[in-house]
């Protein structure tokens, strides 16, 4: 829908329970007072508005918005995009709002837009940062404005405390045309400092040159790393996984074998960061979990097959133990080791170590048998398999598990009863040679007929 200057409609009702996307643009001039939007599947808006309407909205299902409009009570006009995921905003903020810094809660928002270009932007920045606590991009764009029209940026070295958006998740950071005025590079170095995930290789950008100030001096940033060296996490390269593979061979396969195992990922130290899915674990988090779904069985070949593609990306040693609902199966850890130092090998490898945490015939490792006898068969054997990336290299990680047989608990009676007997005997005050000789004939009388 597009409102040239001489068109007049008055008030505008748009009301349509199954509208997807709409694009609206009113013109300055002649434009209505009220716009009602009652849009409850809309996922998708274009406004474009300098006529300062009053906005009804209900669209509790928008995931992407574009907004460029002059809007009285802002707040209240956002509060309808809360459910957004992806929000580009041009904001005329009024004087009288600009004073209110609390937060206003974008839970599900993952990429923000902002244009620089208006009075009192960042304002609205800060605002929303403290109330989007999953924001992994950011993005400024725009600063053509004079100087002597713009409002005074946030005085970001105050800001307390920190946005929990830069603690756990922003990851890029990006500001076209960046401004070369003091307040700006405190914003830059504000975020840059505190956002401990960032990723070093995603810049700050200037495409194109900053205006001149008057002394004739010019700003121009083609890149602005984090060069935070308090934290170790902002320039971590990160193992991404893509496979994750189990197969168990040798044993009797039932339509009991379980359809999924579990896979829990626990960080081994504070300075690992892990993702599985986007879900990022928190700084001081115990970790997370994935499934390994059954993806084939083979009755005749004795074995099962399970695989998971989860997204699991992680920057250091990670442990992971595979269950059987509450049993475990096997465990191991993906470690970075260092180099032997060869000439060309890569400074840092990832290796992974695994062991069998169950034995041949316990849980769903059943072995063969014919009428309860229990037949002669190779053991069973578990291989993991893992592929992914690091660093723009590909990672594959093999390992295989050869599970041994249960502990005969006769055996372990007869060597238990050795303490037994030592403590029925009267305290003596022996030698260390005296209390070998005792045992031996104590080993000894064990064997006699």
């Amino acid at each position: 829908m597009e409102l040239d200057e001489y068109d007049t409609m008055g008030a505008v009702h748009i009301i349509v329970p199954s509208l997807k996307s709409l694009s609206l643009d009113i013109d300055c001039d002649r434009s209505s007072d009220v716009v009602e939007i009652v849009a409850p599947s809309l996922e998708y808006i274009k406004l474009n508005d300098h006529s300062d309407n009053k906005f009804l909205i209900d669209m509790p299902k928008i995931e992407e918005a574009y907004i460029d409009a002059n809007i009285f009570e802002y707040e209240k006009f956002l509060g309808a995009f809360t459910s957004v995921k992806r929000l580009n905003l041009c904001l005329m903020l009024q004087r009288s709002e600009a004073k209110n810094v609390a937060a206003i809660c974008f839970n599900q928002l993952g990429s923000l837009k902002i244009c620089t270009c208006k009075p009192y932007w960042s304002i609205i920045l800060l605002r929303l940062l403290k109330g989007s606590p999953k924001l992994k991009v950011l993005e400024l764009h725009g600063d053509s404005t004079p100087l002597c029209l713009k409002a005074r940026l946030v005085c970001w070295d105050q800001v307390t405390p920190v946005p929990e958006c830069l603690l756990t998740s922003l990851e890029t950071f990006k500001w076209t045309d960046l401004s070369p005025r003091q307040e700006a590079r405190d914003m830059v170095d504000y975020i840059t400092n505190n956002s401990l995930w960032i990723v070093d290789s995603l810049p700050l950008v200037m495409e194109e040159p900053c205006e001149t100030l008057d002394s004739g001096e010019a700003y121009q940033i083609s890149r602005y790393h984090n060069y935070n060296q308090h934290s170790s996490r902002s320039s971590s390269p990160w193992l991404d996984l893509r496979v994750f593979y189990v197969r168990i061979s040798n044993f009797v396969v039932e339509d009991s074998t379980p359809e999924v195992l579990t896979i829990n990922h626990i960080p081994l130290d504070p300075d690992t960061l892990l993702e599985i899915n986007g879900v990022r674990m928190g700084m001081y988090s115990e970790g997370g979990s994935s499934q390994l779904r059954r993806d084939r069985v083979d009755k005749k070949s004795e074995e099962a097959t399970y695989v998971s593609t989860d997204n699991i990306r992680l920057t250091g040693s990670v442990k992971f133990e595979v269950y059987d609902k509450n049993e475990l199966v096997l465990s191991g850890t993906l470690e970075m080791s260092g180099s032997n130092g060869f000439t060309g090998e890569s400074k840092n490898r990832w290796k992974m170590n695994c062991e069998a945490e169950v034995t041949a015939g316990s849980g769903f490792l059943k072995e063969k048998s014919i009428n309860g006898q229990e037949l002669s068969s190779p053991l069973p054997t578990i291989e993991v398999y893992v592929t992914g990336c690091f660093s723009g290299t590909p990672i594959i990680l093999t390992k295989t598990l050869q599970l041994g047989l249960k502990k005969k608990q006769s055996r372990r009676m007869a060597l238990d009863a050795i303490p037994e007997y030592e403590t029925a005997e009267p305290q003596k005050d022996t030698s260390y040679a005296l209390d070998l000789q005792v045992t031996f004939k104590l080993l000894s009388s064990c064997h006699m007929p």
